[in-house]
């Protein structure tokens, strides 16, 4: 239940942003951690506790980041940006070296989108 509850906590404050990059050809969703940023969709996430717990201890079916997407998804609780090919290959080489993306927050937050719903 203490999963479940910070996960809704998450969805409400929108930390799971849709990218839509360059002509909407290809789309993928991040999870916007304090600490770290996670490459997600419902049913898979590349944070470590996926990686052990649910795909090889198989101990539950998710991970807090897809119960986040899921619960996200089904509120309708998404950011969407739109980036250039040049932003998105930026804010994915930031993720790998550095576990976060600063022009991502920049992004979201000039734009005025990191916003909890009431």
């Amino acid at each position: 239940m203490r999963l479940l509850r910070k996960a809704e906590k998450s969805a409400k404050e929108m930390r799971v942003v849709k990218l839509v990059v360059g002509s909407e050809t290809f789309n993928l969703c991040l999870f916007v951690g304090r600490n770290r940023d996670h490459w997600v969709t419902e049913s898979s996430c590349d944070c470590e506790d996926f990686r052990y717990n649910v795909v090889y201890r198989k101990l539950r079916p998710f991970c807090y980041h897809t119960l986040t997407a899921e619960i996200s998804m089904r509120k309708d609780e998404v950011k969407v940006i739109h980036l250039t090919l040049d932003q998105f290959r930026l804010v994915r080489e930031e993720i790998s070296k550095n576990g976060k993306s600063l022009l991502l927050r920049r992004l979201l937050f000039s734009k005025g989108a990191w916003q909890s719903r009431p």
